[in-house]
């Protein structure tokens, strides 16, 4: 079974982002090419990409051509887009308010909520939600609290090798919307 997550724009950078690329990020990247992991985005996930892309040369940190390539590699990638009308703009505004969220942000939050499924950010505002919200994870502790720990014959083999056990982080717990 493939185990399915929300993604936000800040999380898939570092896969065009080489100054932010890590071990980490270089595995989740392997799971998802490999199909074994299935990253839903709401839509305007292309437009936050390709802003992070455009803030990423402004900044010197890669030029024009490489920008337009990473746009490629994104728009690339298996995924599931969620249209903004499917998710409802009145409870995304509610869920903005209620949390102290940008629309942006409680948009992907609303997104993972209505699947019951992890929402992996690097976004500090969202991030700040955890003591609330333990679903809304990083890319790290995804991998060590969530996906290194589904039993062996609820995770299929990846082409990456797994890095070692990840003792010493707390249970991610269980998502809101789940039994």
């Amino acid at each position: 079974m493939t185990r399915e997550i929300v993604i936000d724009a800040s999380a898939s950078a570092p896969w065009v982002l080489e100054d932010e690329r890590t071990d980490h990020t270089e595995r989740m990247l392997h799971l998802v090419l490999d199909r074994l992991l299935r990253i839903l985005v709401p839509d305007l996930w292309h437009y936050e990409s390709l802003n992070a892309l455009r803030g990423a040369a402004a900044r010197g940190r890669i030029g024009e051509r490489e920008a337009r390539k990473a746009q490629r590699v994104l728009e690339s990638l298996p995924k599931e887009v969620v249209p903004a009308e499917e998710q409802g703009g009145a409870a995304i505004l509610a869920r903005a308010f209620d949390l102290n969220l940008t629309v942006y942000d409680a948009t992907y939050h609303a997104l993972a909520d209505s699947r019951s499924i992890e929402l992996v950010t690097s976004d500090r505002h969202l991030l700040a939600l955890r003591p609330r919200v333990p679903w809304i994870m990083t890319i790290e502790e995804f991998l060590q609290n969530v996906w290194d720990r589904q039993p062996p014959e609820e995770r299929p083999p990846s082409s990456v090798p797994e890095p070692p056990d990840g003792e010493g982080h707390a249970d991610p717990g269980s998502h809101p919307g789940s039994g």
